[in-house]
């Protein structure tokens, strides 16, 4: 495994949810809403997937790394920065879900007709937090694909970076069952 694995592995992943992202974007616009609902499972799974190994692996081995080693190389953060930055990042997740789980209700409400004629207001409720999340998404990956994912390679050892890409690795392939190959998926 080469040193940028991990972050190869996230960065790849932005670009898989940023693309799934757009198309659930469309299906809003088109007031799709089956498509819509189906797009917006997948997203939310998908995200919920790639936050969990950013808080399984990568947060815990950039802020478990030596302390000597905060600060003191090029591109390695300062401790107090590191755990800053990983809060930060942590408290935009709880945003990302929390959007994401009201525009998933929304859209099953509008789906089981609880909702009655609302189906508009409901698709641009459901709309709006998508956008927040897509709007969030872009700052928070940016710092995430600039610095964070960054990080291992001047705090972590040849091996401590191995582990780091096969702990993500596996997080990432760990999706919930309807999304694994050969189960359907937008």
């Amino acid at each position: 495994m080469n040193e940028t694995q991990a972050r190869e592995l996230l960065e790849e992943d932005h670009g898989s949810l940023g693309d799934l992202f757009g198309r659930l974007r469309a299906a809003l616009r088109g007031s799709d809403t089956r498509g819509a609902f189906e797009l917006l499972d997948a997203a939310w799974a998908r995200l919920a997937v790639h936050v969990r190994a950013e808080h399984l692996c990568l947060f815990p081995a950039v802020l478990g790394a030596p302390a000597e080693l905060f600060g003191r190389c090029t591109g390695a953060p300062s401790r107090d920065e590191a755990r800053e930055i990983v809060a930060g990042l942590r408290h935009d997740h709880d945003f990302f879900m929390r959007e994401l789980a009201s525009a998933i209700g929304t859209l099953r409400e509008l789906l089981s007709g609880t909702e009655g004629g609302a189906e508009p207001r409901g698709l641009e409720s459901a709309r709006r937090s998508v956008e927040a999340v897509i709007s969030r998404l872009e700052e928070h990956d940016r710092l995430e694909e600039e610095h964070v994912y960054r990080w291992p390679d001047v705090l972590l050892d040849a091996d401590g970076r191995a582990r780091l890409a096969a702990d993500v690795r596996r997080e990432l392939e760990n999706l919930p069952r309807r999304f694994e190959r050969g189960a359907r998926s937008p």
